[in-house]
Order: C-alpha cells, then sequence, then structure tokens
C-alpha cells in the first residue's frame, strides 16, 4: 500500500471537515433556533458563543487545508492556527459553561470577567502552541495541536457529561442525562481524535471521526431541546395544578358561605398526597428529592379539601430551607392499628440540619421564625391549626444522623355517603354497560365529563339543560342507569329535574355536580344526595360516577 503523502492526508481531511461542516450547520441552526425560544437567556449567550467558536474553528481549518491554505507563507499559517486552535478551546470552555449554568452552579464560575480571564488564558496557550510547532516537521505538528487539543478537550467532556448524567437523574429530567451522554459521545470521539492524530492513523479513520462528530451535535441539540421541552411541561402541569387548586379553594369558601358544616369530608390522605407530589418536588428543587411512599387502600381522615395540600406544602418547603446543600425528604403515610380503633400517620423526615430543642417546643407559634430574613413564620402555624382543628398531632423529633421527623396522626375516618371513591376499577355490578344522562349547560365541563364516562365504558346520553334532558329520556327506550346533573341552570335546576325524572323512572341513581353545596336556585337538594363539588379531575369524576352505580347496584339487588 503506497505511503500517503501531507498532501493526500490534506485532501482525506478537507472532504471530510467540508461534508462535516455542511451537516452540523444545518443541524444547529435548527437546535440553536429552537432552544432560543425555550431556553433562559443567559445559557443563550453562552451556549451561541460555543458553537460560533467551533464554526469559527471550523471555517478556519477548512482554509487551512485547502489549496489556498498550501500557497499562505508560515506566518499566515501560524495565524490561522492559532485562531483555529482558540476557537476549539473556546469552544469547549463555553460548553462547559452552559453546564454550570443548566446545572445553576455558574454563579461564582461563569461570570463575563472569568470567562474573558478563561479566554484570554486559552489564546494564549494555543498561540504558544503554534508558534512553538510553526518548523516541526508535517505530522509532528498535527500530534501537537491536534493532539494535545483532543486530549484537553475529551478530559473536559467526560467530567461536564458525568456531572450532567448525574444531574439529570436527581433531577428527574430524561433530556439532561441524555445531554449528558452526549457529552461523553464527545469525549469518545475526541479520544480517537487524540489516538489518530497521535498514531498516523488519522486518514484510516476519518469517516469514523466525521460519523462520530455529527452525532455527538445531533445528540447535545436533541438532549438540550428534551430537557427544555419538559421544563416547560412541567411549568404548564405546575400552573395547571395551581389553577386547580385555586378554583378548588374558591368553591370551599362558596360551599361553606352556604353551609359551613358542608366542607368537611372524609378525605383520602394517601390519594391527595400523590396527586401534590409533582408540585412538591418542584417546590424542593433540584438539588433535594421527595420521594412519597403509602400504604395501600383508602386512608381517611375528616377535613377540608385542600388541607392535605396545605399541610404537605410547609413540611416540604420547610425541610427543604433546613437542607444544605444536596439532601432528600421522605414522605410516608401509613395506617397504625390502636387497639379497636386505627389512626392514619404522615411521616415527613429530611436531612437538614435539624432543631434545638428550644425550636422543637416553639415550632407552630404564630410568627415564630428561623429564617428572619425570609419566613414570616405563618406556615407551621397554620401546619399545627389545620392539625389540631380536625383532631390530630403533630410531634417533631431529631432524625438519628441529622435531619427532622415531623409525625402527624389522625384517628381514622369511615366512608360515607360523600366520601369520594378511589377505586377506579370496574367493581360496579354492569358499570360498563350502565347509561348515564348528563346535564350541564356549561359546554366545556359537559365535553370534558361527556369524553371521560365514554372512556370507560359508560354509554352517555348528553343534554344542555333541564327540557332537552327530559325530551331525551322520553324518548330513550332504554334503561338509564343513572342522572347525573348540575345543580343550578338556567331553566330549572338539577333537583327539580331528578324529582320528574325519577317519578318515570324510579329505578334510575341521581346524583349530582355544583360548585357550592347548599340550596340551588331552583329548589332544595334532596336529603342524602351524592354531590361532586366543581372543579374536579377526570379521574374525581369516574370515581365518583362509578362509586354511585355500585351504591346503586348493591341496593337494588
Amino acid at each position: 500500500m503506497p505511503t500517503k503523502t501531507a498532501s493526500d492526508v490534506y485532501a482525506e481531511l478537507f472532504t471530510a471537515n467540508t461534508l462535516f461542516v455542511a451537516a452540523a450547520a444545518a443541524m444547529l441552526v435548527w437546535v440553536s433556533w429552537h432552544g432560543y425560544r425555550l431556553q433562559p437567556a443567559r445559557f443563550l449567550r453562552i451556549w451561541a458563543g460555543a458553537w460560533a467558536a467551533y464554526f469559527v474553528a471550523r471555517l478556519v481549518t477548512l482554509v487551512q487545508l485547502s489549496a489556498f491554505g498550501h500557497g499562505l507563507s508560515t506566518a499566515a499559517q501560524v495565524a490561522l492556527s492559532a485562531v483555529s486552535q482558540s476557537g476549539y478551546y473556546l469552544h469547549v470552555m463555553l460548553l462547559c459553561a452552559c453546564v454550570l449554568v443548566l446545572r445553576r452552579r455558574g454563579a461564582r464560575w461563569v461570570t463575563p470577567r472569568r470567562l474573558i480571564l478563561y479566554a484570554a488564558v486559552l489564546v494564549a496557550l494555543s498561540v504558544g502552541i503554534a508558534v512553538g510547532t510553526a518548523h516541526s516537521e508535517f505530522f509532528t505538528r498535527l500530534r501537537w495541536r491536534v493532539s494535545l487539543r483532543s486530549v484537553l478537550s475529551a478530559m473536559a467532556f467526560a467530567c461536564s457529561g458525568l456531572m450532567m448524567l448525574r444531574h439529570g437523574r436527581r433531577i428527574r429530567r430524561f433530556g439532561a442525562s441524555f445531554f449528558g451522554a452526549a457529552l461523553l459521545l464527545g469525549a469518545l470521539h475526541l479520544s480517537v481524535h487524540a489516538w489518530a492524530f497521535g498514531v498516523r492513523a488519522m486518514y484510516a479513520v476519518a469517516a469514523l471521526l466525521t460519523g462520530l462528530e455529527i452525532l455527538e451535535v445531533a445528540a447535545i441539540g436533541f438532549g438540550l431541546l428534551l430537557w427544555a421541552q419538559e421544563d416547560k411541561n412541567d411549568q404548564l402541569e405546575q400552573t395547571r395544578h395551581a389553577a386547580l387548586q385555586a378554583a378548588k379553594l374558591t368553591g370551599q369558601l362558596l360551599s361553606l358561605a352556604r353551609n359551613p358544616a358542608s366542607g368537611v369530608r372524609a378525605i383520602d390522605v394517601g390519594r391527595e398526597a400523590r396527586e401534590v407530589l409533582p408540585l412538591l418536588r418542584s417546590l424542593a428543587g433540584a438539588r433535594v428529592s421527595v420521594d412519597l411512599a403509602t400504604d395501600d387502600g383508602p386512608l381517611r381522615v375528616r377535613m377540608k379539601r385542600g388541607h392535605v395540600e396545605q399541610i404537605l406544602i410547609n413540611l416540604v418547603t420547610n425541610g427543604r430551607d433546613a437542607i444544605r446543600g444536596d439532601g432528600a425528604i421522605e414522605l410516608r403515610i401509613r395506617r397504625r392499628e390502636r387497639g379497636e380503633s386505627a389512626a392514619i400517620e404522615l411521616l415527613a423526615c429530611d436531612t437538614g440540619v435539624g432543631m434545638s430543642d428550644e425550636v422543637r417546643q416553639r415550632v407552630g407559634e404564630l410568627f415564630f421564625t428561623t429564617k428572619p430574613s425570609s419566613g414570616s413564620g405563618m406556615g407551621m402555624a397554620s401546619v399545627r391549626s389545620i392539625v389540631e382543628e380536625t383532631g390530630g398531632v403533630i410531634e417533631f423529633s431529631p432524625r438519628p444522623g441529622g435531619g427532622t421527623e415531623v409525625r402527624v396522626s389522625w384517628p381514622e375516618a369511615q366512608a360515607t355517603a360523600d366520601t369520594e371513591v378511589e377505586d377506579l376499577t370496574a367493581s360496579a355490578v354492569g358499570a360498563a354497560s350502565a347509561t348515564v344522562l348528563l346535564v350541564e349547560d356549561d359546554a366545556m365541563v359537559r365535553g370534558v365529563a361527556e369524553r371521560e364516562l365514554r372512556a370507560v365504558g359508560l354509554d352517555v346520553l348528553v343534554a344542555p339543560a333541564a327540557a332537552e334532558a327530559e325530551a331525551l329520556a322520553r324518548g330513550h327506550a332504554g334503561r338509564i342507569d343513572l342522572l347525573l346533573s348540575d345543580v343550578v341552570m338556567p331553566e330549572g335546576s338539577g333537583p327539580q329535574l331528578a324529582a320528574r325524572l325519577r317519578a318515570e323512572r324510579p329505578e334510575m341513581a341521581v346524583c349530582f355536580m355544583s360548585g357550592f353545596v347548599g340550596e340551588g336556585d331552583g329548589g332544595e337538594l334532596p336529603p342524602g344526595a351524592r354531590i361532586l363539588e366543581k372543579p374536579f379531575t377526570p379521574a374525581e369524576l369516574v370515581a365518583f360516577v362509578r362509586g354511585v352505580l355500585s351504591d346503586a347496584s348493591t341496593t337494588q339487588s
């Protein structure tokens, strides 16, 4: 096999670099465009600078490898080498800075003054290597200029990749982990690059190097976009949850204004905790993990809706503030037998700095706080107030090895007529083939309710008002198992509609939906009426309807 000359190597490298620049440029334009729409401004400035430096280095390399570059003077070639080397080093440095910014650890290390200092050092290193190897033999120059750069870059990519993999697992973001894996791929590519140039085998692996580099760039961009989209979706979920909780609170206030006792019901603490878990993890932040474990079955306590969320949010917030650096908060909800009765326990354990005896005695006092610059003393006071109001007991104790354990205990509540049914299995006899008459004047609520009920196998007849519902019921030849009606409607109330339809279909079960519990504008609610409070989630709706159908089936049998 004939020996390759410097000109042959130049030609092969020029072709590989040209193909890569064309493919990577299109890829990075697309990635950067979407990144600008999803990422914070500070990160984007560093991200854009990293890839600008990279493409400048690539373009200068193409000039060096072209026929035009061959004819340049030694001084011009040294200058181009210094520029290209500097571009590659700056690219790696700025990508590492991106990692620190994304991990929110860059406040100290990623400042404009420090970045300028790092850049000056790298440029000086590049100029020194270019000048020092200017009169060396061709392959010697390649080994010093390319191999050294590749080794240092591979080390930086490997450290950043491992850091991002660990961070991605901690914050539960697949995109962040993928981004870290892409950086490790970059470390592999650069390691092969350094080896190939060090042993004069670059022409044998030129195609492999180009392929790895294109995969590296694509994977870095894809991981970044996936991570950004996951964050965006999470913020949409938090917004939805916050809006739902605000709407629930409004409904509670309206309900209590009509009937102060109506807000108290048997609440499944475990179910409420599972629903609010995404919000708790968001409040804890990336450094603190939040894990939840609950016993099987319903864990019911008599309290008002929203109280469980309020307790958990305050416990997690206080645990987070007590943790220095990385840590964990463990939540456990369980049923404990106590003679002939039972209790529901909520345990919240953190790995924070713990509490002194004096603080443990005063925690829960109104306006007492150990965070004078950021706390109001209202959080734990509200927790203690809710626990005592609902017949519970709260205790604080040190945790072995550091941290605090908060133990809340309530008497277990029995299921009642107004208890939501959590079991979403089709336990009702014939529930899968039951027919529901849905009456709701709000088009959005009506559409969501119809879709969710049909999704679990129920036949649904839909009407926007009482008159249409009566006509639909009289024209329906088959059985109607359940009437699910709004309480207050423009043309007649739900209770009045139920009375007229029950006169014709006495076997039909009846339940209502309402934003408040009390008197309807068109008539009184019947005694023992089953009511689903608005707003409700799809799961709550399905569980409520199946519970009513199950009770009706048991009564008829």
